[in-house]
C-alpha cells in the first residue's frame, strides 16, 4: 500500500526514507515512525543526484539513469474521508541543491530555507498516476478531471517544529456523487524533491497518521 521513491537510493547503500524505533509520536513497544531525510545520492558530478526523503500510497516502478524514477502514485481505496490527521516532527535545513526544473514560481531558492510537504487526494481514474521525474511529469491536483478531492498541509505549516507537531488536513471534495478509486497520500522532506531541488539537511519523522470521517465534507465552491 505505502512505498517510497528512493529505491534507486538503497543500491547505494542510501535510505533517506527509513523505519524509526528511537523518535516516535506514541511510546510503546515496537513502535516506530518513519524517517524522511533528504540527502545526495551517488558519486558526484552527473552520477548522483538530489533525493529527497518520501513516503507515498502507491507503487515504485524503476530507476531511470542515475537521475530519475518512475512512481505510480495512488492505493485502491473507496473510502470518502473528511479529513487527515497525523502528527510530524520537521527540521528544515538550507537548499544546497537546486534543480533545472524546479518551477520559477517555487517557494524556495537556492541557498534559501527548505519545506517539507504532506498532501492527500481522492481519484476516480481507472488506474494510478504514472509519474516520471526524470522528464518532470507530475500530476496535476489542480486540474486533472479525475480528482474528486484534494487537500494539503499549508504552506505555514512546512517549517521547522519544535517537537512534534501535530496537524489536520482537510479534504475539500469538488463532486459529492463520484465514488473514489484510488487514495494518493504523498510526504517529503523536501516540498520540490521531485525537480531535484532541497536541502541535504532536511529531516521528517512522520507517525500515527489517520483518516477522520464524521463532519460534513469541505466541498469547492
Amino acid at each position: 500500500f505505502w512505498d517510497s521513491g528512493n529505491k534507486g537510493a538503497s543500491m547505494m547503500s542510501k535510505n533517506p526514507t527509513s523505519p524509526e524505533t528511537s523518535v516516535v509520536h506514541t511510546a510503546g513497544e515496537e513502535k516506530k515512525s518513519a524517517k524522511l531525510a533528504s540527502q545526495y545520492v551517488g558519486i558526484g558530478g552527473p552520477l548522483g543526484a538530489f533525493a529527497a526523503g518520501n513516503l507515498y500510497t502507491g507503487h515504485f516502478v524503476k530507476t531511470i539513469g542515475m537521475s530519475g524514477a518512475e512512481i505510480q502514485f495512488g492505493s485502491p481505496f473507496t473510502g470518502r474521508p473528511t479529513q487527515l490527521h497525523g502528527f510530524f516532527q520537521y527540521t528544515a535545513g538550507t537548499v544546497d541543491y537546486y534543480g533545472d526544473t524546479t518551477p520559477s514560481d517555487a517557494l524556495v531558492k537556492d541557498g534559501g530555507t527548505d519545506m517539507n510537504s504532506i498532501y492527500i487526494a481522492l481519484s476516480d481514474a481507472d488506474a494510478p498516476y504514472t509519474v516520471n521525474t526524470s522528464e518532470a511529469k507530475f500530476v496535476d491536483f489542480d486540474n486533472d478531471p479525475n480528482i474528486i478531492a484534494y487537500g494539503e498541509l499549508p504552506v505555514s505549516e512546512c517549517v521547522t517544529t519544535s517537537g512534534w507537531k501535530e496537524f489536520t488536513i482537510d479534504l475539500v471534495y469538488r463532486d459529492m456523487t463520484r465514488k473514489p478509486k484510488y487514495i494518493i497520500l504523498v510526504c517529503s522532506a523536501s516540498k520540490y524533491g521531485d525537480y531535484f531541488t532541497g536541502s541535504t539537511g532536511s529531516v521528517m519523522y512522520i507517525d500515527d497518521f489517520e483518516l477522520i470521517y464524521g463532519d460534513e465534507p469541505k466541498v469547492k465552491e
